[in-house]
């Protein structure tokens, strides 16, 4: 944490406590996702004397719970580690601290939705706190759940929290907490039966206690279950519901029910009703009187002539107006501009800066970030320093941190990448210097200290690659030792000769930039020391909602094709069209394809040129269609992955996501290709053919699998927890597979050993199987068989044994390092896979 430069705060009388609690939740926002802090999380947790966590004690009562909450926000979705962390705050004999532990439980798993469903882990840890005697332990529960489901509708924690509503004995302030979990969990569901729940915990509590303001989050929150974003037709029927209760309380959820079914429609006559609510009553100095104010500006933000008819209203109340419209004001002001940095709004916020009550000052400050979010204002930037200096003394207005949001062309949130470090001066200063210093690359949203500032990282980069073929310099010097009629030791001369020998060099240059959000441009160039001239590729990138879209072209293009072989094609251009992985397990792919000149093999001669890379002009176009069905499979519970033991309850999880399930299953791919040749005979510039083989303007043929697949064991235990067995049939070609069979049927068994073998007519079996050997440790073989040998001869013939040994990376749900070796083509290589069994 930064803060700005100007007094320091020592010595001037400060509550302490207030400031540690203002550094909590500075600490926690600009780390937030992190994973790592400087108060929270340091030293590292394996410290003896658990200093690790000395900066909760340093806080009191309520600063406690945020200081331990502040956890969530530092670990945000790490919930492999992030939930054992926190873990260490439930076992503390303080309430304060249990109950923030609990809060951070739900703030670690908000929103996170994947196939192991974590979140289960937050509804079996909080739903056991929720019953619990002290009252702050409840609280910290019930808002956890309310946060670690929001939105998410999910009908066993709704009847959960509507039990504790129901329940008589239950304290008014858990009443309220609960209604505004139940109210973030079913937000904008109109669900009736929930509503009504809320509707009966306010009518049993007295006159007295309705009047309380714990009484306003159940409101709010039950009309924003019913009503935000809802249909307009709701509305008659739930403000009948309110005229039940009191006088204040049924003007509250009228102003908040217009407000919130209104908001962004610009109505003027609601605009009209609701500052009709504030003056009718402006000497009553009513509770809705605020919550009427933040409405205007909810309903006049989304037209522009509203925005300045709401503007001078907020005059008038601002010169007329009690204190609680006075407080409301600020907020609203920011609402109706939010990064729209009008002057006359900025002076009026600048006034208000400076008020004398406390509370309406706090909500301009707030108010002057929220206008100037990402439009880099000079005007505000120097408000906000000036105030940060103005105010080092009052530590309420120390929490008014900055925070940066990006925003794309329709104002719609969007993670960029930007480099955050202290702002230099650069006026009048030659060309083009550097505005920060000291930077480090974040992602937004984040908080920007004061006396930070940031530049959008740039998404273009450029690389340069060098390499170096040590096996061929150890080849070339072991042959010359070898060849000579004496074995004697080469001189340092001799040695030095073979490290200047071109061959053994490359260089390579790459370089990609974004002309766009959806777009990416990338180019790469390499040369060889031993060959003349060099290989380059272009190619262009765009994502549409559906498809992508690749746009390549290469001089000279690299192919390999089905027996080894490499070729270089002087020129290649493609264009495709690619339709994303859909549900119905169908894709296609339509391209158009030119090649230009001769295919030369790369290595030695063969004058067997692939069709596929004759010079022409081909259109190409290709399906699949996928299903998979299990036989059986055990389906994960939350019991699987919840361990329990005398330090509590803990993440037990799969090494591998896509391992964690044991089943057996089969699948099967059936797929076609088709190309017609638009342009191109086949023929050099002479007139000399390029290849004796018949070349057709337009050929079809077809493609499938099958795959059989055997697991046992859920891959969790350290031993004896995974054996798994692949088998593939793949038919490469319909058309060479039939003929082939034809031949073997009418008995052309004794011509066709003549011929030369079609690759593509043998179908080929693919096994693969796998055995833990011990935790994330595998040991893996995989064969191909084919029913073709070199000979011609039609019996099963092993092409490849690849034997590897793996480490699954439980961090990234399903990658490891695996490392293979190949006897029969003697090669071995060490790699970092992907989502990939």
């Amino acid at each position: 944490m930064h803060w700005i430069d100007g007094p320091a705060t020592a010595g001037v009388g400060v509550d302490s406590a207030k400031q540690n609690l203002a550094s909590t939740f500075v600490n926690a926002f600009v780390n937030v996702g992190f994973g790592q802090d400087k108060l929270m999380t340091f030293p590292s947790e394996s410290s003896s004397d658990n200093s690790s966590y000395g900066w909760i004690f340093k806080n009191k009562e309520y600063g406690k719970a945020s200081a331990a909450a502040s956890l969530g926000m530092i670990l945000l979705w790490d919930i492999d580690s992030g939930l054992a962390r926190i873990d260490k705050c439930l076992h503390s004999d303080d309430n304060q601290i249990v109950a923030g532990a609990l809060l951070g439980v739900g703030i670690v798993t908000c929103g996170i939705k994947n196939d192991c469903e974590p979140e289960f882990q937050a509804l079996s840890l909080l739903l056991e706190f929720t019953n619990n005697s002290d009252t702050t332990i409840r609280i910290g529960a019930i808002m956890g759940l309310g946060i670690a489901y929001a939105g998410s509708r999910k009908e066993e924690l709704g009847m959960s929290l509507v039990q504790i509503l129901v329940d008589t004995a239950t304290p008014l302030d858990v009443l309220a907490f609960t209604a505004i979990s139940l109210g973030l969990v079913y937000v904008g569901s109109c669900n009736e039966e929930f509503a009504q729940s809320i509707i009966s915990a306010l009518r049993k509590n007295s006159e007295e206690e309705l009047n309380g303001s714990l009484i306003c989050p159940m409101q709010e929150n039950k009309l924003q279950e019913l009503n935000m974003q809802a249909d307009k037709e709701y509305i008659k029927a739930t403000a009948e519901v309110f005229d039940t209760f009191n006088y204040i309380i049924k003007n509250f959820c009228r102003v908040t029910l217009l407000s919130l079914a209104f908001a962004g429609t610009g109505d003027v006559n609601k605009i009209l009703e609701l500052q009709r609510c504030i003056k009718q009553e402006i000497e009553r100095n009513e509770l809705y009187q605020g919550p009427a104010v933040l409405g205007i500006a909810l309903i006049a933000m989304g037209e522009e002539l509203g925005l300045d008819m709401a503007i001078r209203a907020f005059e008038h109340f601002l010169q007329y107006g009690e204190e609680n419209i006075r407080r409301a004001v600020p907020l609203a002001l920011g609402l109706l501009c939010i990064s729209n940095p009008k002057v006359n709004v900025i002076d009026t916020l600048s006034r208000l800066s400076h008020d004398p009550n406390g509370e309406v000052s706090m909500a301009a400050i707030i108010s002057l970030g929220l206008i100037g979010a990402g439009t880099n204002n000079a005007q505000i930037a120097g408000l906000l320093r000036n105030l940060s200096s103005y105010y080092y003394k009052d530590p309420q207005h120390v929490f008014c941190p900055r925070m940066l949001l990006t925003v794309d062309e329709n104002l719609e949130p969007i993670t960029v990448h930007v480099r955050v470090g202290k702002a230099v001066d650069v006026v009048g200063q030659a060309g083009q210097p550097r505005t920060i210093t000291g930077f480090k690359t974040y992602t937004t949203p984040m908080i920007l200290a004061a006396g930070d500032r940031a530049e959008l990282a740039t998404e273009k980069w450029m690389g340069l690659v060098g390499q170096f073929r040590p096996k061929k310099l150890i080849s070339s010097i072991k042959s010359e030792i070898t060849g000579g009629d004496e074995l004697e030791l080469l001189s340092l001369k001799d040695i030095a000769k073979h490290f200047l020998d071109k061959s053994l060099y490359s260089l390579g240059l790459c370089t990609q930039v974004s002309p766009g959000p959806n777009s990416s441009l990338y180019f790469t160039t390499e040369a060889h020391g031993d060959k003349k001239g060099h290989r380059s590729k272009l190619m262009f990138y765009h994502k549409l909602p559906y498809h992508d879209v690749t746009l390549e072209a290469a001089w000279p293009e690299l192919f390999i094709d089905g027996k080894g072989t490499y070729w270089d094609v002087p020129a290649s251009v493609s264009l495709d069209l690619q339709s994303l992985v859909s549900d119905s397990g169908l894709r296609y792919r339509f391209g158009l394809h030119k090649n230009g000149g001769y295919p030369q093999p790369l290595n030695g001669t063969c004058d067997n040129v692939p069709l596929a890379l004759m010079p022409g002009f081909f259109a190409k176009a290709a399906f699949s269609y996928e299903r998979t069905m299990d036989l059986w499979r055990q389906k994960e519970k939350k019991s699987d992955i919840i361990v329990e033991n005398k330090k509590g309850k803990f993440l037990w999880t799969s090494y591998d996501m896509r391992m964690r399930e044991p089943h057996a299953a089969i699948s099967g791919i059936l797929g076609g290709t088709c190309v017609a040749l638009l342009g191109g005979n086949g023929e050099l510039n002479n007139g000399s053919p390029l290849n004796a083989k018949q070349r057709y303007p337009f050929t079809a043929d077809l493609f499938g699998s099958a795959c059989f697949t055997y697991q046992h064991g859920k891959f969790r235990k350290r031993y004896k927890d995974l054996t798994r067995i692949d088998a593939r049939l793949d038919i490469c070609s319909a058309l060479a597979f039939m003929r082939g069979a034809t031949n073997l049927i009418s008995g052309a068994s004794e011509t066709s050993a003549k011929k030369e073998v079609n690759p593509l007519a043998s179908p080929r079996l693919n096994l693969i199987f796998q055995q833990q050997v011990f935790g994330p440790i595998i040991a893996r073989v995989d064969s191909r068989l084919s029913f073709n040998d070199p000979s011609g001869k039609h019996i099963p013939y092993v092409e490849d044994n690849v034997y590897s040994l793996s480490v699954s990376l439980k961090m990234l749900d399903s990658g490891k390092i695996l490392a293979w070796y190949s006897p029969k083509r003697k090669e071995a290589m060490v790699e970092l896979r992907l989502y990939e069994f």
